[in-house]
């Protein structure tokens, strides 16, 4: 990795910021462990850290995927997947909360370059998560799991936002927090500012941060300059 942010991605290049939504903007990756740690052991399994990254950042048909296979209950998709809605939205009425930094990591970039979300969350939960943090004003260009037909990590959900923001993807940026996200970026062409939610997950991306709030990722943000 090169030494600093400035010179793995030179902020005077950039010309749109494009974030993904659940476990960067908002916490919402905790509520989903709390789910899958409840669902695995109604089944008498323990929900480990290896099984987490099997599944984080998926799109909802692979994740379910790698759920019916921990659980030895192939083919029981439906079933499976009726459990853990019910009890994600349960976790989901209390709200979700901001991860450090979000809304002003948005904020800074969007006063000065178009941003936007990419996500493969359902239009509704995107919207939801969006709105409650604030960010309705800046974040309008949304792609969502129904957006494009090919979910990450594909390239289609950072393609098709960088075509509604009107930027080149080579002269955007993406900030991820798993690993199947940054590589859908990197597919398209976007460089990555990945802030893992499961530290050690992501080596492939421009910088790893730890937060939002990293000092380094807020200098870089306050450097960048509408093209």
């Amino acid at each position: 990795m090169p030494h600093t942010i400035f010179d793995a991605i030179p902020p005077a290049t950039i010309r749109a910021v494009v974030f993904d939504c659940d476990g960067l903007l908002v916490d919402s990756e905790s509520a989903w462990t709390r789910v899958q740690t409840e669902l695995y052991a109604g089944f008498g399994v323990e929900f480990t850290q290896q099984h987490k990254r099997e599944i984080l950042g998926r799109s909802a048909s692979a994740a379910l995927a790698a759920i019916e296979g921990h659980l030895d209950r192939r083919g029981d998709g439906a079933a499976l997947w009726g459990e853990v809605t019910k009890l994600f939205e349960k976790e989901a009425e209390r709200g979700h909360a901001e991860m450090p930094g979000a809304i002003a990591m948005v904020r800074r970039c969007a006063a000065v370059v178009p941003v936007g979300v990419a996500s493969s969350a359902d239009p509704r939960h995107l919207d939801s998560n969006v709105e409650s943090l604030g960010l309705g004003d800046v974040l309008r260009v949304r792609v969502n799991g129904e957006s494009v037909e090919r979910l990450k990590p594909a390239p289609d959900p950072y393609l098709l936002a960088c075509k509604r923001l009107g930027v080149d993807p080579r002269d955007a940026v993406a900030f991820e927090d798993s690993a199947t996200g940054a590589a859908s970026a990197m597919a398209a062409g976007l460089r990555v500012i990945a802030v893992p939610t499961v530290p050690g997950t992501i080596d492939d991306a421009a910088w790893v941060a730890e937060s939002l709030r990293d000092a380094d990722v807020v200098a870089w943000a306050e450097q960048l300059r509408a093209g």
